[in-house]
């Protein structure tokens, strides 16, 4: 078994797919799992393998502000796992972390390190 290009952490999160092969989207979805490489997802709807995609998961803040990762990806992999519930794998390209209403600290390309993504997380 080949090993993973960066640590996933299991991560329960909201998340939204925004954009799908460009059009505008809603599909929400809850995350499996992250890591700075990718995404690992469940949501109620089938997406294409090797779509280009765009969505935002909200981040835990003990504030009362809203805390956002944006992310560009690669759909790699769907799987079903219930009736009508799919694992949706995806990649991470591009990512933009955003706090309520302002741009925050991080606003990068790949390859971003599991260090990196554990300080926006």
């Amino acid at each position: 078994m080949t090993p993973r290009k960066s640590a996933r952490f299991r991560l329960t999160l909201p998340l939204s797919v925004t954009y799908l092969d460009g059009v505008t989207v809603n599909i929400s979805g809850t995350t499996v799992n992250s890591s700075a490489s990718g995404t690992l997802f469940k949501a109620a709807a089938i997406l294409r393998v090797g779509a280009r995609i765009e969505y935002v998961i909200t981040l835990p803040n003990a504030g009362s502000e809203v805390a956002l990762l944006q992310c560009k990806g690669t759909v790699v992999r769907v799987t079903p796992v219930a009736e009508g519930v799919y694992e949706i794998a995806t990649t991470v390209d591009r990512w933009h972390f955003e706090r309520a209403g302002h741009e925050a600290r991080a606003n990068r390309q790949t390859p971003i390190t599991s260090r990196t993504f554990l300080a926006v997380v």
